[in-house]
């Protein structure tokens, strides 16, 4: 599947029904302040404005987007025979304009929203997968199979491995068990550096050892699954992930320098 330029953290993610409600392509389209210039490439309906990095990597950022659509495809298992509006804006400032929250990328079931700088690419599988994901599967059982499936969509994190972002981050001490993430609200009390790639490479090694299926009844039933997906805990999945973890070169990001 498609890598992906790196990007600053952080994404927000699915917004709520009462968000997406306000964030439809309608409201977007005609929202004060904007003056959208609009393309087509096969799945996308594409809003952008002038005199962008996007209005000036158009056509990369279409090829870009297709190959995100075929790759979530391929890991979801099914074709999408749907067409997604897709609005980018330049800074996290403007995406705060249209939106009422500051991000790199939002997404609703309905639309996908997403920064394109050339110091911010959030254009490309996170935010498609939530759409996708979500399309194909359903609701999420949790916010941590949300987050966790779109970054492993992109397979990498600042452009490193998500394995060994995750091994940098077992060597400091620094993971979070997997059921405190599980429980909700983790998003309020670890930072994005941590979860994010942490509950990407955890998605990958579910994916990758116990293949799609599991990682979709965990996406539809919930961690409380587990035992009938995997025959044991979830803790006892995470301490094969830890061991998995631990094989590879760590990594780590300088966000300071990004």
């Amino acid at each position: 599947m498609r890598r992906r330029d790196a990007i600053l953290v952080c994404f927000v993610g699915l917004v709520t029904q009462a968000e997406a409600r306000r964030l439809a392509e309608g409201p977007l389209r005609s929202a004060p302040g904007f003056s959208w210039i609009t393309v087509r490439a096969p799945h996308f309906d594409l809003y952008y404005e002038a005199k962008t990095p996007a209005e000036r990597d158009i056509e990369k950022i279409k090829i870009g987007l297709e190959a995100s659509w075929t790759g979530i495809e391929r890991l979801l298992g099914s074709a999408v025979d749907k067409r997604l509006p897709a609005f980018i804006v330049d800074t996290r400032a403007r995406m705060k304009e249209l939106t009422g929250t500051e991000s790199n990328g939002l997404a609703s079931d309905s639309v996908s929203l997403m920064v394109y700088s050339d110091t911010i690419n959030g254009v490309g599988a996170h935010e498609l997968c939530h759409v996708m994901a979500r399309w194909l599967w359903g609701g999420s059982q949790g916010s941590w199979m949300n987050e966790g499936l779109a970054v492993y969509a992109d397979d990498q994190w600042w452009g490193l491995p998500l394995h060994s972002i995750a091994r940098g981050l077992l060597d400091r001490g620094q993971l979070v068990p997997i059921p405190k993430l599980v429980s909700g609200g983790w998003n309020k009390k670890y930072p994005d550096p941590i979860t994010y790639p942490e509950l990407g490479s955890f998605i990958k090694f579910v994916y990758e050892k116990y293949g799609r299926d599991a990682v979709k009844a965990l996406w539809q039933r919930g961690a409380g699954a587990a035992p009938k997906v995997f025959g044991k805990s979830l803790s006892e999945v995470e301490l094969e992930w830890r061991a998995e973890v631990a094989t590879h070169t760590p990594k780590s990001v300088d966000y300071k320098k990004r």
